[in-house]
């Protein structure tokens, strides 16, 4: 998970900008397709009976700072997705899913390149084509918010991050 926490430090300031700045992917549109569950996992689905859900830290909430009131953020059990085990973290604001991020880390460029390749297939069978994109990012509109898939390289090898965010994202009370 640490190796986790230091690559998200990479992709959180695209995703500010991109998740909750004035990127029109949190209006909802009827006609476009909705996210996929990734996992048990769907956006706005509440936890309340979803067990082994772990808050993380008060130092790790320094590396991931709450950006709305109510806000909560979780580990949850790795999720076997594409075939690849997957580390999982959940953002919930008032009981409810808004974001779910799955992430999956290797030291080899050939299994993070496949992992990439698999996790594009499926959001382009899913979703259509992204919205947007540029080397190493891809993002997707949908009727409940957006998804996201971001690849990284770092010192401690390679990642490929998946993000669903909920529209619902943009009615939240942030903090000042």
């Amino acid at each position: 998970m640490a190796k986790y926490l230091i690559l998200i430090l990479i992709i959180i300031p695209c995703l500010a900008i991109v998740t909750f700045g004035s990127h029109d992917a949190i209006a909802s549109d009827p006609t476009k397709p909705s996210s996929f569950p990734i996992g048990p996992y769907k956006l706005d689905m509440p936890i309340k009976g979803i067990k082994e859900l772990k808050e993380i830290s008060a130092s790790e909430y320094d590396i991931f700072q709450k950006k709305f009131e109510d806000e909560k953020i979780y580990k949850a059990p790795n999720i076997n997705f594409l075939g690849l085990t997957w580390d999982m973290m959940l953002g919930v604001v008032k009981g409810k899913i808004y974001k779910i991020s799955p992430g999956y880390t290797t030291k080899d460029k050939n299994q993070a390149d496949e992992a990439a390749m698999k996790a594009l297939t499926y959001c382009k069978s899913k979703l259509g084509e992204p919205s947007e994109q540029q080397t190493g990012l891809f993002i997707w509109d949908t009727k409940d918010g957006n998804v996201i898939l971001q690849t990284a390289a770092t010192s401690e090898g390679f990642a490929v991050f998946l993000f669903s965010t909920s529209r619902n994202a943009k009615e939240f009370r942030q903090l000042k």
